[in-house]
């Protein structure tokens, strides 16, 4: 794999959280935080000794996300973590976001609960539009 070297990442990366396409807010809090390298090394992986801190969500990260959403709904992507180095984006994890636990204790909020609560609310939805769906299929085969 090749990557453009941006240098902006001397300053670190930004991973935000996305659901359904979307910002994950709590509050006033996104669910995002930067990842800083350690000495020596270019990546900011918190597993080869990055270091994490709070930051802002901007207009800049807010344009990003408002960008790619339309493809990560159409691509069924619910949950999702956006790498993002100055106004670029870098990379969309969709298997492993990452990032939660650090986003809790550098805020204290529960960004799992927040996701916990969106799946019920979409399985209350689903599970209502299915057994309206089953009723109106029923009055028609009568």
């Amino acid at each position: 794999m090749a990557q453009e070297y941006i240098p902006e990442v001397k300053k670190g990366d930004k991973r935000l959280l996305l659901l359904g396409g979307s910002p994950i807010i709590i509050g006033r809090q996104a669910a995002m935080y930067r990842r800083m390298s350690p000495k020596g090394e270019i990546r900011s992986n918190i597993h080869i000794g990055g270091t994490r801190k709070t930051v802002e969500f901007t207009k800049v990260e807010a344009k990003i996300a408002e960008y790619i959403r339309p493809k990560l709904i159409a691509d069924g992507l619910y949950f999702v973590g956006a790498d993002i180095v100055g106004n670029k984006l870098l990379e969309i994890n969709v298997f492993c976001p990452g990032g939660i636990n650090n986003i809790n204790e550098l805020y204290g909020i529960n960004v799992g609960e927040y996701v916990i609560q969106d799946l019920e609310k979409r399985a209350r939805i689903w599970k209502t539009h299915v057994n309206a769906t089953e009723s109106v299929s029923v009055a028609r085969a009568v």
